[in-house]
């Protein structure tokens, strides 16, 4: 009896966990939500005239440092997520205020292990990928 009970224990935590890890994740519309995206539909409500100042405002904490690690280049570690534009590496966060709201279609955070594994080494503290829309330069 004692087995039976544990493990309907276990299996309820586990279903729970599953539904929690989906909150917030985009919806196939890119709908506001998403902790790791910032669509062109939000960015055009917020009063930032640069992609540093959007992130600031609608998701400061793709911002955030994760701290010091131990795996990777010690350099990397608490600088904050290398900004990449188009696919190319771009720079630091500071970049970010660069790049005009105008000309953004999108901003995706990756995690330090989803930026490794995209990028290779040196990316602890995870990449903020902006996406122009087409045919905009800096």
């Amino acid at each position: 009896m004692f087995g039976r009970t544990m493990m309907l224990l276990s299996f309820t935590l586990v279903l729970g966990a599953c539904a929690s890890s989906t909150a917030g994740t985009r919806t196939s519309t890119g709908a506001r939500g998403s902790r790791d995206v910032i669509t062109e539909e939000e960015l055009a409500t917020t009063s930032a005239t640069n992609a540093l100042d959007a992130v600031r405002q609608l998701r400061p904490q793709m911002l955030q440092s994760r701290g010091p690690t131990t795996l990777g280049n010690a350099a990397d570690a608490g600088t904050g997520p290398a900004v990449f534009l188009d696919g190319q590496r771009f720079g630091g966060l500071n970049e970010l205020s660069s790049i005009s709201v105008t000309d953004i279609r999108e901003i995706r955070y990756l995690s330090g292990p989803d930026a490794t594994q995209r990028f290779g080494t040196g990316y602890t503290q995870g990449a903020i990928l902006v996406s122009r829309k087409t045919g905009r330069s800096l």
